[in-house]
């Protein structure tokens, strides 16, 4: 057996930002390379650029020297075949989880499986399992105790749970979805890439560093949730309060979670970091009316009400917003130090704190729908329902709206403009309009109510300098080039994340939260969809990665 490592394409310079934006939806590698945003590359220029630390972080690489085994240990053939084997192990118990799922896991059996998962994972690691709670039956917290109480504990992240694989795409898969088959390049199986990679990861180097007699400065806590594709609350949000009650607010250093991963564009590798998650909030527009038969209707059913209100809501789209300090401004100062980046761009950059050239950036990117989102609140006009009968005029009738709220914006704003579209249409009509269940004013037509269905507000920004920032940085170094063989500049870059993760429920613990999948992009496929798949060199640079930072981050 044997794994090949280093860049697996070269060539022609890839254009980022499909990519990009793919993981910052989903903290994943879901899509192809390639993307419209062609001014980041033209030809290289002549001299190289070089931006101040304060613009775009840069940190030295950062070389192991605590007395543990080389992190080669773990390309060797004997380990590989380990490794393999810890991985399909836990890809083979499914357990996923499912909308509606019971509040409480012991009133639903579909909760069940995740104790198969637990006994597997305590019998496969069991230094790391000598001090592990269970939290709400079946979240996970290990322990492993630092020697310095002074310190506060670092929390590594992932989560038990998976999605579904739709039974009507089985066939479609090809190798069954919970098999775990390796085919000597490729492990293929729903949890591959999101996220029991790095769930098995972080166990697999914690566990090589107990067996060499690790005992780090700093506790170290490893925190698995066992919902995180249906909202966390049972998992992490449990977890979140378990460790709160125990060490208190503000008690953690740093929380590392899944994430955004690793691209490589324009002469660089960038393990890109999100440091900031967009908000959410799903909005209800409900319409009641008199019903009769359809033979004698009014001007505007109240489907026909509610398309209006769609068509004012589309209208009306969210204002990009960005300032010099803002989280994607930093990305792209970051890209503009590859080698082979655009000349414009690099003005740009050079000149963030000029309003026109700030806007030429707002207008690059609001020009494409695969980076406008950076910027901008998202609206989309997602479920639909009105009507039973074809020839009955329909009583009620709704429509739900998901909006991923800027991180320059706040979930009060949107719900604020909601509610004025939402009054517009109600006066239009001669409806009552209803917020929230209480009445604003009446009307004599029927009623339009506007509820929320979900909400989220935008997370903290997390710092990116300092000690964990520069760590996070240094050992991308160390890992990507001089274990992992790219001869390619590495620089770590601030990223927002569109979709929401389980640190949602940490934001009392830290303000230092950290969403980054150390993987290679071209090392994965397929996540939530047929055939999920992991080129197994890059869980290898996984376990590496956690390995390598486990023995920094461990330290005062």
């Amino acid at each position: 057996m044997s794994i090949s490592l280093g860049p697996s394409e070269h060539g022609q310079p890839k254009k980022p930002w499909a990519w990009v934006a793919a993981a910052a939806v989903y903290g994943l590698l879901e899509l192809t390379v390639g993307g419209p945003v062609a001014f980041l590359a033209s030809k290289a220029p002549e001299a190289a650029f070089h931006p101040s630390s304060a613009v775009c972080p840069l940190s030295e690489p950062l070389i192991p020297s605590g007395g543990f085994r080389d992190s080669s240990q773990f390309l060797e053939e004997d380990y590989v075949k380990q490794s393999v084997d810890f991985l399909a192990g836990a890809i083979k118990i499914p357990t996923q989880s499912f909308d509606e799922m019971a509040s409480d896991p012991l009133k639903d059996d579909r909760f069940n499986i995740f104790a198969d998962l637990h006994q597997y994972l305590f019998d496969t690691f069991p230094l790391t399992a000598e001090n592990v709670e269970k939290v709400n039956t079946y979240g996970l917290l290990y322990t492993v105790k630092g020697s310095s109480s002074s310190l506060k504990p670092l929390i590594l992240m992932a989560h038990q749970d998976v999605v579904p694989v739709n039974p009507e795409t089985v066939d479609q898969w090809e190798h069954p979805p919970f098999s775990g088959f390796y085919d000597g390049e490729w492990m293929y199986g729903r949890g591959t890439i999101d996220t029991k990679n790095t769930l098995i990861g972080i166990l697999e180097a914690t566990e090589s560093l107990l067996g060499q007699g690790w005992q780090p400065e700093r506790t170290i806590l490893i925190s698995f949730g066992f919902d995180e594709e249906v909202e966390g609350k049972r998992g992490a949000g449990k977890l979140s309060s378990h460790i709160e009650q125990r060490y208190g607010k503000n008690s953690i250093e740093a929380i590392v979670d899944e994430g955004s991963g690793v691209t490589e564009s324009y002469g660089a590798l960038f393990p890109l970091v999100s440091t900031a998650e967009k908000g959410l909030i799903d909005i209800k527009y409900s319409v009641e009316v008199q019903g009769g038969h359809s033979s004698m209707p009014p001007d505007h059913t109240g489907i026909g009400i509610l398309a209006d209100l769609i068509l004012k809501l589309e209208a009306d789209p969210f204002k990009p917003y960005l300032d010099s300090e803002s989280v994607t401004a930093q990305t792209y100062s970051c890209f503009a130090t590859a080698p082979e980046a655009d000349d414009e761009i690099r003005e740009i950059v050079a000149h963030l704190g000029d309003s026109k050239y700030l806007q030429k950036l707002i207008d690059i990117l609001n020009a494409d729908r695969a980076t406008r989102f950076f910027i901008q609140t998202s609206q989309a006009v997602d479920v639909i329902s009105g009507g039973v009968k074809i020839n009955a005029l329909p009583e009620h009738a709704f429509v739900k709206v998901d909006h991923r709220v800027s991180v320059d914006e706040t979930v009060q704003s949107v719900w604020d403009r909601g509610l004025r579209h939402a009054k517009g249409i109600a006066q239009k009509y001669d409806l009552g309009l209803v917020e929230s269940g209480k009445v604003v004013f009446d009307g004599m037509m029927g009623n339009l109510t506007i509820d929320v269905s979900d909400w989220t507000e935008t997370a903290p920004k997390s710092p990116t300098s300092g000690k964990f920032w520069d760590i996070l940085s240094g050992v991308n170094k160390h890992v990507f080039n001089s274990v992992l063989k790219y001869d390619l500049p590495v620089i770590t870059a601030p990223l927002v994340m569109f979709g929401n993760t389980d640190t949602a429920n940490y934001w009392n613990l830290t303000s230092s939260i950290y969403r980054y999948t150390p993987l290679q992009e071209s090392d994965g496929a397929n996540a939530h969809t047929v055939n999920e798949k992991i080129r197994f060199r890059g869980h290898l640079g996984t376990v590496i990665w956690y390995y390598e930072f486990l023995q920094f981050a461990s330290t005062s």
